[in-house]
């Protein structure tokens, strides 16, 4: 059972991760040459500042929750699902 819920899990974050990390093929397409560092830039800003506080999230789930380290692999598994259908949602 545990083997089987850790696998689903897995795959389902290694999906969710593809279409995260696409933006830079995608934007390379989308924009010319001349505007592309600053697509690039725009990306990039929002990403930066939430990346700071993934590590303070992940402590302060781990130390006040019953859950540990994995209620920290559930929430990833449940963002990278939402993330998923959302872009999903959007490519219909």
């Amino acid at each position: 059972m545990r083997y089987t819920l850790s696998l689903t899990i897995n795959i389902n974050i290694g999906i969710a991760a593809a279409t995260q990390v696409s933006f830079p093929i995608v934007l390379g397409e989308l924009l010319p040459m001349k505007y592309r560092f600053y697509g690039d830039a725009l990306i990039f800003s929002f990403c930066i500042p939430g990346s700071g506080f993934g590590p303070a999230v992940a402590s302060a789930f781990i130390l006040n929750t019953s859950a540990g380290w994995r209620g920290v692999y559930f929430l990833v598994s449940l963002t990278s699902k939402i993330a998923l259908m959302l872009e999903a949602d959007t490519t219909c």
